[in-house]
């Protein structure tokens, strides 16, 4: 029965497009207004109107909500764009499976009933991102043909990453328990690598500028897990305030190491190709001179 629905649903929306593309754009229907609120579920009193739409925007937008009027997990999850962030500390989704697993943690009733009503007067084109986005992309963000990017974050969203972290901490090492939550886990040939996020959990000390603003860098090397004692630990690293906003760089010193990670995924758009670039030195000499 399912494949049953999956399959008359493609052929619908195979249907819709190609009427949508034949057809000249519609003005958008009478949509009832939900009122619009943020992640604490209060009402956002300076909505976003906009009364101009190309006819891709329109057919990017009645595309996403009839896919989720359809209320098929496997029918969504063929339309989205992977791999599917689920927030600060918790592993990105990779594939279709993982987002029908986790479906009504994503997209539960409540959530595609405000999406669905959402009024077109607040969807616009971001050019910077490439992409059409619902409330300047806070909302919801979809690609132009109605592939789903990111959606609003949501109470049980919020809650499962938050059982996420906690049960990581009865995983990981003792000595780094102590933190916000998980910003990268990677791998390279030698070594396993976590960044975490340690805002606020740093005492201040004499020569912080702002000691709220720090990171760690721990690293294993091969074969072990976050549960072993980690072979490199390096504390207060600091984010970059560079003028390239399009990368996140992250600086990490020690006595005996010298670490930068950059990425640039975050604000990286549709069609850019994620970079991420880490270089670990050892054993550089850093004194301070003795002016005479």
């Amino acid at each position: 029965m399912k494949k049953l629905i999956v399959i008359l649903g493609m052929i619908a929306l195979w249907s819709f497009q190609t009427r949508a593309e034949m057809m000249p754009p519609q003005e958008p229907e009478d949509i009832h207004i939900t009122d619009w609120l943020n992640e604490d579920g209060e009402p956002i009193l300076d909505e976003p109107y906009f009364t101009e739409w190309s006819a891709d925007v329109l057919f990017a937008v009645q595309k996403f909500k009839y896919l989720l009027k359809t209320g098929s997990a496997q029918l969504i999850a063929q339309n989205v764009v992977y791999p599917y962030k689920m927030g600060r500390g918790v592993p990105s989704i990779k594939n279709e499976q993982e987002f029908i697993e986790k479906y009504d943690i994503i997209l539960p009733k409540y959530l595609r009933k405000y999406l669905i009503e959402s009024p077109m007067e607040h969807w616009n084109y971001n050019a910077y991102k490439g992409n059409i986005c619902l409330y300047w992309c806070f909302n919801g963000e979809i690609t132009p043909n109605g592939k789903i990017v990111s959606l609003k974050t949501i109470k049980k969203l919020r809650e499962y990453r938050k059982d996420y972290i906690e049960k990581e901490k009865q995983t990981i090492h003792p000595s780094l328990k102590n933190y916000n939550y998980n910003l990268y886990t990677m791998e390279t040939k030698e070594w396993l690598i976590r960044i975490d996020d340690m805002n606020g959990v740093y005492k201040p000390t004499n020569i912080d500028d702002n000691p709220k603003e720090n990171y760690r860098f721990a690293a294993w090397k091969k074969g072990k897990t976050i549960s072993d004692e980690p072979d490199i630990v390096i504390d207060r690293g600091i984010k970059s305030d560079s003028p390239d906003r399009d990368i996140n760089k992250y600086l990490f010193v020690s006595d005996e190491y010298y670490c930068i990670f950059e990425d640039n995924t975050e604000n990286s758009r549709q069609n850019d190709t994620p970079v991420h670039s880490l270089h670990l030195y050892k054993n550089l000499i850093f004194e301070k001179p003795e002016i005479k």
